[in-house]
């Protein structure tokens, strides 16, 4: 299965990779391991990364930070994707262990 996975609000709790060092959520790093583990292709996806030419920064907050993923998407909107993980969105579920169970 496709699944988009934002970073703001989702697997951290601000975009701010962007300016200064900020950990993944708890629990992020093993949600995301057992996704792609699980055989999911997991696609991080955040517009602000082309919008403000913050890529590298990005990718440099996922690897620092040991973040697995199988494509970054930077363009507006969201990618074609079964599941989209998004913490900012109105009622989203942001719990891992209720994720897991859910997306299996």
């Amino acid at each position: 299965m496709n699944i988009a996975v934002s970073v703001s609000g989702f697997l951290a709790d601000s975009d701010s990779y962007e300016l200064a060092p900020e950990d993944p959520k708890p629990g992020a790093q093993e949600f995301m391991a057992e996704l792609q583990k699980r055989g999911h292709w997991l696609i991080i996806h955040d517009w602000r990364a082309n919008e403000h030419n913050k890529f590298t920064a990005l990718k440099n907050w996922l690897f620092r930070n040991g973040v697995d993923f199988g494509e970054i998407w930077v363009s507006s909107g969201k990618p074609n994707a079964d599941v989209v993980l998004d913490g900012l969105a109105p009622g989203a579920i942001t719990d891992f262990t209720t994720l897991l169970q859910e997306i299996g």
